[in-house]
């Protein structure tokens, strides 16, 4: 079965089973191309179905004046032969750079909050794998580790180091 036909059998099925077909994507568009006319189907295009920028492009591009500024942009149609950027408008922590990674990061050479989150639970992880075992470190300081810190979303603040 090719891919326009899976398409259209998922197509069908969904128009049976909610009545209506869904926006789709459309696949991916690169600087010097243009927007699609057509599903890939063959069948005329909907409200709301969407490209995005090829992941290996250049970015930012230019195709009939929109401005597509990364790969998680989409470029919606709007019907009569219209199209309108949407904006990728948030970021991962992966994405997010440190200002100093000498004095944000832990070992110094982190340059991402992604890498930053890791370096701190790992850790804390040690500290708790290799500490807590009532040889190595005074009672108010395990209290802290086991206690006061944020373990599987829980987060216990009973008390300080003092017992109070």
């Amino acid at each position: 079965m090719n891919g326009s036909v899976a398409f259209g059998a998922a197509k069908q099925y969904t128009e049976e089973r909610i009545g209506g077909t869904p926006s789709i994507f459309l696949g991916y568009i690169q600087e010097g191309g243009s927007f699609p006319t057509v599903r890939q189907d063959g069948s005329e295009l909907l409200l709301g179905d969407f490209v995005r920028g090829h992941p290996n492009s250049e970015f930012p591009f230019i195709i009939a004046g929109i401005k597509i500024n990364n790969n998680k942009d989409k470029v919606v149609f709007e019907g009569n032969n219209k199209w309108q950027i949407e904006q990728y408008i948030y970021q991962t922590t992966k994405e997010t750079p440190l200002v100093n990674k000498r004095t944000e990061s832990v070992s110094g050479n982190k340059t991402n909050q992604k890498e930053v989150n890791e370096e701190i639970k790992d850790s804390i992880a040690d500290i708790k794998g290799h500490y807590i075992d009532g040889r190595n470190l005074s009672r108010d300081v395990k209290k802290v580790i086991v206690d006061d810190t944020v373990d599987g979303g829980e987060f216990n603040q009973g008390g300080n180091l003092n017992g109070n």
